[in-house]
């Protein structure tokens, strides 16, 4: 029996902040520069070369994170050959097509450098596959227990306590070893899964976030749960997140 996932999304801007610097792929949905928020929507796909889903984190400290996100976003929707070949390889070569992208733009406008991180899944007919680059995640919510698929590229600054990124897209391949991290899982019915921006794992730990998964109730009504969560910490970061359960 061919599965249903039924999905929710919301793109915010942090509360103080200039603008938002996140983005997202959801079924066609994707946040223009300077467009207002993305509040909760819903939606149903099922498996195919058009279930690709992605969000986007514009990396702090650039110029241009809006635009990077956006970009990075918008050319993952326009890619569907991940469906026909599923694999690290084919997910390495997206990412190097994205990059030049981000970077053709920003070399184009003679700007600041940009970058953004990216995380994302495909839902194929042969299962459920996805990568990473840098801090944007992935959790799967299988049997009551949360799991992060996604690997964090990201390594404590000497001195400064402070993360810093390893992995992100917008930098010179020349100079640069671009690596995502692949990852993949079957379909089981009563699963969820969670894309997010670290507007999320910055506020609600990693205990909230299971418990709120564990609760039987639509991908609508969890997402709002975990924005009432991270909103009691004063989201001061931009959110995006996508929710999805299989059915």
């Amino acid at each position: 029996m061919v599965p249903i996932i039924h999905y929710a999304g919301l793109c915010l801007q942090g509360k103080g902040r200039l603008q938002n610097e996140d983005n997202l792929w959801c079924n066609g949905v994707l946040r223009l520069p300077g467009q207002a928020d993305l509040p909760i929507f819903t939606g149903s796909v099922r498996p195919g070369p058009d279930a690709g889903f992605c969000v986007a984190d514009g990396v702090s400290g650039l110029r241009n994170g809006e635009t990077a996100s956006w970009l990075a976003a918008g050319s993952f929707g326009q890619v569907s050959a991940f469906d026909r070949d599923p694999s690290p390889r084919a997910a390495a070569f997206l990412c190097r097509d994205i990059n030049r992208q981000v970077l053709s733009y920003h070399r184009s406008q003679k700007g600041h450098s940009m970058g953004t991180t990216i995380a994302s899944l495909y839902f194929a007919s042969r299962g459920i596959f996805g990568f990473n680059v840098g801090d944007s995640r992935c959790y799967r919510s299988s049997g009551g227990i949360l799991f992060q698929m996604s690997r964090d590229h990201r390594l404590i600054v000497p001195g400064s306590g402070r993360p810093c990124l390893t992995q992100y897209l917008g930098l010179p391949e020349e100079s640069f070893l671009l690596e995502p991290f692949f990852y993949q899982a079957s379909y089981l019915q009563g699963d969820r899964y969670l894309l997010c921006t670290n507007g999320l794992g910055r506020y609600a730990g990693r205990q909230a976030v299971s418990y709120i998964l564990r609760q039987d109730q639509s991908p609508k009504m969890l997402l709002a749960k975990l924005q009432d969560l991270v909103e009691t910490y004063g989201q001061s970061d931009d959110l995006t997140m996508i929710l999805f359960s299989i059915d």
